[in-house]
């Protein structure tokens, strides 16, 4: 009981941060902005259209005010962890990823439960396309989550859907169409997971499903974030299911 109500007490101050962090990805009514396709460095196939570059969730500390000032002691692991978390996540929007790497490592090494750490790692790999390194850390962040009963909460439009963009980056569609699946049965109207998932599907030759995926994507993304990538999928979808008549 009591190592329940520690896990419990040490996901309460990483809630609030993330939160946070979530509520600057929000719209002025409070709704979650939809993020755009995050960028995919594998080779496109011939005929394939040229993956949509964009970004992905990204919280920006520092539209919270300003940072903590440099600090070198702490009064608990969790503020010391805090405190490279924001400076980390800072680093990282300013692009400047071997700083931000270097900082979430210290977070990480202050509060190893701490799910923003694993977050912010995950991201940082992603975005420097080391998908491998990825997916360990949002394997891990789940992990984390789920053990404080938080998963559905945090998990789904983060490290679940960037996990399966990662498998997706290295062809691993079945891995990323699990993930999807995933994201969708918790989130059944972003539309960002359904257009991975219709290249997901795409990549394995399923054109039924890709384009199912794709039509149901640009539906549900009002703000037309995918309208002309998605398209040429479905162009493409068209031309190939006709020459298979």
């Amino acid at each position: 009981m009591r190592n329940g109500k520690q896990k419990t007490a040490g996901i309460i101050p990483a809630l609030i941060l993330f939160l946070i962090l979530f509520i600057q990805g929000c719209g002025h009514n409070g709704s979650p902005v939809t993020p755009a396709a995050p960028a995919v460095v594998v080779s496109a196939s011939p005929g394939t259209p040229p993956p949509q570059k964009g970004t992905e969730y990204n919280p920006n500390p520092s539209s919270m005010g300003n940072l903590p000032k440099f600090k070198e002691h702490f009064d608990s692991p969790h503020e010391e962890s805090d405190y490279y978390v924001r400076h980390g996540f800072d680093s990282l929007n300013q692009g400047k990823i071997d700083e931000a790497e270097k900082k979430l490592k210290k977070a990480l090494k202050a509060e190893p439960g701490n799910f923003n750490v694993h977050d912010g790692m995950s991201m940082l790999y992603y975005e420097s396309h080391r998908f491998d390194n990825s997916i360990e850390c949002c394997t891990k962040a789940i992990k984390i989550a789920k053990d404080t009963d938080m998963y559905e909460q945090l998990c789904p439009t983060t490290v679940l859907v960037r996990r399966g963009a990662c498998y997706l980056n290295l062809k691993k569609y079945d891995d990323a169409i699990k993930d999807f699946d995933e994201v969708i049965r918790i989130k059944p109207d972003f539309a960002f997971v359904y257009y991975d998932r219709g290249r997901a599907y795409f990549g394995k030759g399923d054109w039924d499903k890709a384009e199912a995926d794709f039509n149901t994507s640009l539906k549900l993304d009002k703000e037309q974030r995918f309208k002309s990538i998605s398209e040429d999928y479905l162009k493409q979808i068209a031309e190939k299911k006709g020459k298979q008549k």
